[in-house]
């Protein structure tokens, strides 16, 4: 799903304060870096953020969408 490139622009300018942030093209979407850190995943029109078990409580909690491994899938699928 392509990317808008608004919505790659706004999400770029909300993340603004953590510092460079570079997009990199994949999956035909777009991976979000930090400190080349993969952290997030814009597709279409929508930002999916990697989470852990120390992130994934917080982000319950804001009632965000995780992406990550399956807590009930030993693969992650």
């Amino acid at each position: 799903m392509p990317v808008n490139a608004d919505f790659l622009r706004y999400v770029l300018d909300q993340l603004a304060g953590l510092g460079h942030i570079a997009p990199r093209r994949m999956f035909g979407g777009v991976g979000l870096y930090h400190e080349d850190r993969f952290f997030g995943l814009i597709a279409g029109d929508t930002l999916y953020l990697k989470v852990n078990d120390s992130t994934a409580a917080t982000t319950r909690r804001a009632a965000c969408a995780a992406s990550g491994p399956s807590p009930t899938s030993p693969t992650g699928a």
